[in-house]
């Protein structure tokens, strides 16, 4: 795949059929995964995942977004063969990704998330600059401004042994946020036996799930799975 490259857009220049049998040629996408084959895992071909430009999300069906939502499945990308696909020299706009997203979100999905989706509304109330500011730019403040720190929160992502004391199932201190990152969403200042860490606010459950906090990073966990 020494032709194709993490970040770079790519167009779909041979046709290629979900299972749907919906055609993909000619759908653009931003390269985020590389996939080599290797035998020894039955992956015999080179895959590379890709998240679909604007553009290719504005000329897909409507039901193209129900059913990839019916089958908890991802509606923003896709992974294909190698072989198919061809690098441009194409600019994308991440923000204006990210936007896009957000339109197609609000439209199709919001109306049926419930109190989670009034919620949700609430972080996109204030008019921003949408070439300045992200979505995620948009919760970080919401949540700063609703929080009410410090959160007793427990970690939810099974981490690698290795990857230090914070696994799974311990209780820690949600003390702050600590910035946005494009892949990892808004990051959360912790504290595990007096020692500060950072983490995905994804990674992380209320302590009670009863509590006001709790519903906020409910609410942001279910946008980040909507807009997957």
């Amino acid at each position: 795949m020494e032709n194709i490259q993490i970040g770079k857009v790519v167009v779909v220049r041979d046709s290629f059929l979900t299972e749907k049998e919906m055609d993909l040629k000619g759908k653009k996408g931003i390269v985020r995964l590389l996939y080599d084959a290797d035998p020894t895992d039955e992956q015999t071909i080179d895959e590379v995942q890709v998240e679909w430009t604007p553009e290719t999300l504005d000329g897909f069906d409507d039901d193209y977004f129900y059913d990839a939502f019916d089958e908890e499945i991802s509606w923003t990308s896709y992974i294909l063969p190698a072989s198919v696909l061809e690098q441009t020299d194409e600019f994308m706009d991440e923000n204006e990704l990210a936007w896009k997203k957000q339109e197609i979100f609000t439209r199709l999905y919001l109306d049926g998330l419930g109190r989670e989706g009034k919620l949700i509304v609430k972080a996109f109330e204030k008019a921003v600059d949408p070439t300045k500011v992200t979505p995620m730019d948009c919760w970080k403040e919401y949540l700063d401004n609703s929080l009410k720190f410090p959160v007793k929160c427990k970690v939810c992502f099974p981490y690698e042994a290795d990857d230090g004391p914070v696994q799974e199932g311990v209780r820690v201190l949600l003390t702050g946020l600590n910035g946005v990152d494009r892949n990892l969403g808004v990051l959360a200042e912790i504290t595990y036996h007096d020692r500060s860490y950072v983490l995905p606010l994804q990674d992380l459950a209320a302590g009670d799930s009863y509590s006001k906090d709790g519903k906020y990073i409910d609410a942001y966990g279910l946008w980040l799975v909507c807009i997957s």
